[in-house]
């Protein structure tokens, strides 16, 4: 499984689909991409770090449903941002847009290694946590 891992997240795919995400950023100087784009390798780097310690199959998928939930959050929250700046300025920060699409590339990766009923659970949680907690 961790070699099925370290695949999908070094993937080709992955690496070009980021590629052409930022390619959208056309006013972008070259140090908001580099920093964009180091942002989200940093991320996946320290994601695939933290799963390759792991060494029980069992523990692998927990510490997959456990990163996936990180990054889940960690997307919900810059698209919180994204929607007040929007509210408040009517507009928003092309970097914010920019770092949540990448994000969610990376999670497309990660969605195939962690139980569907979990990914349900754990979105329908971070859309609405005071409903789903009471």
């Amino acid at each position: 499984m961790l070699a099925e891992i370290q695949a999908a997240l070094t993937a080709d795919t992955l690496e070009k689909e980021w590629a052409d995400t930022l390619a959208h950023w056309e006013d972008a100087t070259a140090v908001e991409l580099h920093r964009t784009r180091a942002w989200v390798t940093r991320i996946r780097d320290e994601f695939f770090d933290h799963v390759t310690d792991v060494a029980e199959e069992e523990e692998l998928i927990f510490a997959m449903a456990l990163r996936y939930i990180e990054l889940r959050s960690h997307w919900q929250m810059l698209n919180t941002q994204m929607n007040y700046q929007m509210f408040r300025k009517g507009t928003c920060s092309m970097e914010l847009q920019m770092r949540g699409s990448l994000l969610s590339q990376l999670i497309e990766q990660i969605v195939p290694f962690v139980d569907a009923e979990d990914t349900n659970r754990i979105g329908e949680f971070l859309l609405s946590p005071a409903t789903v907690a009471s």
